[in-house]
C-alpha cells in the first residue's frame, strides 16, 4: 500500500512539474493547442508598419529608419510640452464683453469655451512643414 501511495505521489509531482515547466507534449495532449512556453510567435512586420503609420500622421520622415528609431522619434514628438493658454477669469471676461460688439463677443466666447475645454488635457500640436 505504501509503495502505491509513493508511486502516485511521485507521478503527481512529476505531472505538476510538467505543467509548470510548460512541457509541450503534455500541454498539447491536455489542451490540444500549442503551448505558450514552447511556441515562438510568428514574425510579423505589423509593429513597424504601425509605427510608420503613426509617424506619418505626426509628420515624421520614415524612410530608412528602424522601428527603434521611429519609436524614439514619435516619443520625442509626443513628449514635448505644450503650454495651454489660460482662460480669462470671470471679471476680465465680463469687462471685455462690455467693450466688444456682438460679433466680437461671440468670437471671444467661442475662444473662452475652447480654452476652458483644453485645461488639464494633453495637447499634441502638429506643425505643417514649410
Amino acid at each position: 500500500m505504501k509503495t502505491i501511495t509513493i508511486l502516485l505521489l511521485i507521478a503527481s509531482v512529476a505531472l505538476n512539474v510538467c505543467f509548470f515547466a510548460g512541457c509541450r507534449s503534455l500541454h498539447d495532449a491536455v489542451y490540444g493547442n500549442l503551448c505558450m512556453y514552447g511556441a515562438t510567435p510568428p514574425a510579423t512586420d505589423s509593429g513597424k508598419s504601425e509605427l510608420v503609420r503613426i509617424a506619418g500622421l505626426l509628420g515624421i520622415k520614415t524612410s530608412g529608419k528602424s522601428a527603434s528609431d521611429l519609436s524614439s522619434d514619435i516619443r520625442y514628438k509626443l513628449d514635448r510640452s505644450i503650454d495651454v493658454p489660460n482662460a480669462y477669469d470671470a471679471k476680465a471676461f465680463d469687462e471685455m464683453k462690455q467693450r466688444l460688439n456682438p460679433k466680437q463677443e461671440e468670437k471671444i466666447q467661442e475662444y473662452q469655451r475652447f480654452i476652458s475645454d483644453l485645461q488639464g488635457k494633453r495637447v499634441i500640436v502638429i506643425e505643417p512643414e514649410q
